[in-house]
């Protein structure tokens, strides 16, 4: 099992180590220890008893959260279209730590092998997607703006002169999503590229929104990001799920604004309500399985219900004939809730860093209440 210390229980620890400083060494040491196993117990013995794929829906009980096999098994009962993917792989976590702190070697040169073995047949408009999480690449590209809708620059892989097709080494980003996340393995994807509607936007204007000033990274006044391949970005939404109801559902690149006619206004309240719907299906599901999405990092927080059903979702609008909008949703993938005090889990996107996510942001500027929503 692997998951990132939380704040309170290294606050513990310390408070242990520096009211024993004075104490005999044997008696320290096991007041220390049991400090340090009250804590791993209160936060991760839930995830020990994780349950995975159709055995969520079969036994119920706590699964991972930012699982995207998960995901697929839940879609797949619900009725929610959800992105083609199939798994190629399952690796060790450690391995693809290794390979970032160390590069490839003997140790971990099985975790290489195992993905090329599983991606020979991969097609051009494929890319590879970890379980929990997309690369760093694959973001950055989306961030800045692209000039089409067609399969991105980065895909995760690339082809040798022979026509081998070899998977690129793990980023940061997907290699520290493992490591939080409570699994001793974990499957590897190849995901059809599906093209998404697309609309003009401003890169610089998004990540000012998505960034505090002071946070790291922020632009100073007079910064803009540096030019992406064009200034189009994808239809997309997202979906708050807390205490097992829809609170919110955003637009995800704050990048665009979506309402500004009346014809695009129509277009973005229909999709809104087809992602809440999708959400209710899933919601009904859990609640008729009893299974719980979690994650470690929903433990020890104040005024948190842990065991409480929180969620994120992500949907993809690409362009449908027979829908009566013109459109469709496509699920990317799920995730965990929008948390505060302190801040993790899903970005709050086009709500902004300074509040909750509650009602409908159809931008950074056109946010509607909540009773909004409940009335689609």
């Amino acid at each position: 099992m692997f998951a990132m210390p939380l704040a309170k229980i290294n606050a513990a620890i310390k408070s242990v180590v520096a009211r024993t400083h004075n104490m005999p060494e044997d008696m320290r040491k096991a007041e220390i220890e049991a400090v340090i196993e009250e804590g791993w117990n209160r936060v991760m013995a839930k995830a020990e008893t994780y349950v995975q794929g159709s055995h969520i829906i079969a036994r119920g009980g706590y699964f991972s959260t930012v699982s995207m096999g998960n995901w697929h098994t839940l879609c797949a009962a619900a009725g929610v279209d959800l992105v083609p993917s199939r798994v190629v792989a399952v690796i060790n976590p450690v391995e693809a730590f290794d390979v970032m702190m160390n590069g490839v070697n003997d140790r971990n040169m099985n975790f290489l092998h195992q993905i090329a073995n599983g991606i020979q047949d991969i097609a051009e408009d494929e890319i590879i997607r970890f379980d929990s999480c997309a690369a760093k690449a694959l973001k950055s590209e989306l961030t800045l703006g692209r000039d089409t809708s067609t399969v991105t620059q980065w895909r995760g892989w690339r082809r040798t002169k022979d026509g081998t097709a070899m998977p690129d080494l793990p980023d940061q980003r997907i290699v520290e999503q493992m490591m939080e996340d409570a699994q001793n393995s974990t499957p590897v994807w190849v995901r059809k590229w599906v093209e998404p509607v697309m609309m003009e936007g401003c890169a610089t204007t998004g990540y000012r929104a998505a960034v505090l000033p002071d946070q790291p990274g922020a632009l100073a006044d007079d910064e803009v990001l540096p030019a992406g391949a064009g200034t189009l970005f994808p239809c997309e939404w997202r979906v708050f799920v807390k205490f097992g109801e829809v609170v919110a559902v955003g637009n995800y690149y704050p990048q665009i604004a979506r309402g500004t006619t009346p014809q695009d206004e129509a277009v973005a309240l229909a999709m809104v309500a087809e992602a809440k719907a999708a959400a209710q299906r899933l919601i009904a599901m859990m609640s008729d399985a009893k299974a719980i999405p979690h994650h470690p990092k929903y433990e020890d927080r104040d005024g948190f219900d842990p065991d409480g059903v929180h969620f994120s979702l992500d949907f993809l609008e690409v362009a449908d004939e027979s829908a009566p909008s013109g459109r469709r949703l496509v699920m990317i993938e799920g995730g965990p809730a929008h948390l505060r005090g302190p801040n993790w889990g899903a970005h709050p996107i086009s709500f902004g860093t300074a509040q909750e996510p509650s009602g409908i942001a159809l931008s950074i500027t056109d946010i509607r209440p909540r009773t909004d929503l409940d009335a689609l």
